[in-house]
């Protein structure tokens, strides 16, 4: 898949490692892609992503045999991407949309800063 020489990827980093690496650099769009602790055959990366002192962690899941997608499935629209790479340099450019569990909020954001360079 090309991860290993990204600067955004944290391999099997612990979700509070992921975290701390995300507020070392503490600005809007800092992101990372590490193995997902809940590791299955659907759900083995996840995005996290800091925006406005929040913490997103987003299950990148494999969409059958066509590739990645972000988030749980049953969504109506989804974009599907053939890599992980293509995921993120496409959000790089594009906003990447974000909904704050706690308070429902749909905030958005570019991936904007490697976590991890």
């Amino acid at each position: 898949m090309g991860l290993e020489s990204k600067p955004w990827y944290g391999g099997e980093m612990e979700r509070r490692e992921a975290e701390w690496a995300l507020r070392r650099i503490n600005k809007d769009g800092c992101f990372l892609v590490r193995h997902s602790s809940a590791q299955n055959q659907s759900h083995s990366y996840t995005l996290a992503v800091l925006y406005h002192d929040h913490i997103y962690n987003i299950p990148i899941r494999t969409a059958g045999t066509l590739g990645f997608s972000l988030g749980k499935e049953g969504k109506r629209h989804e974009e599907v991407f053939p890599s992980i790479v293509h995921l993120i340099e496409h959000y790089q450019i594009e906003q990447l949309y974000l909904v704050n569990r706690q308070t429902s909020e749909r905030e958005s954001t570019a991936l904007l800063y490697p976590a991890l360079l």
